[in-house]
């Protein structure tokens, strides 16, 4: 039980992670500012995260993240500017690459709980009655 446990907070930990990664570029790539031409270093997106996100990830992580956005900044305008029509589509395929994500980390903890099962079985036959 205890390896099943663990082998599901994984996935959960890893389903938590790839998640908030796609919230983060879907938020970016699909910020309306990009459309009018406002210029990044000016016009930087507040990051208006849940008030229970920042608290579990506390303030240090969501500076450093706003920091980090600050130097990617000119490189990401020119990428996401020079995309045509990213607002039509581009949330739509970071949802789709989520959806397949998860897809892909449940498959993984599906294998993962049979490997387990499989193991416990043989473990189980091998010991004298």
């Amino acid at each position: 039980m205890g390896f099943h446990l663990l082998a599901w907070s994984l996935v959960l930990f890893f389903g938590l992670a790839w998640s908030l990664l796609c919230w983060l570029g879907a938020a970016v790539l699909t910020w309306e500012g990009w459309s009018k031409g406002l210029d990044w270093a000016t016009q930087m997106p507040k990051l208006d995260l849940p008030e229970w996100l920042v608290s579990l990830l506390g303030l240090d992580w969501v500076e450093w993240l706003q920091a980090v956005m600050a130097d990617w900044g000119p490189e990401l305008q020119a990428w996401v500017t020079g995309l045509p029509d990213v607002s039509g589509w581009i949330g739509l395929v970071i949802w789709v690459v989520w959806g397949v994500g998860m897809a892909i980390l449940l498959v993984l903890g599906l294998l993962a709980s049979g490997l387990i099962a499989v193991a416990r079985r043989s473990q189980a036959a091998s010991k004298p009655v």
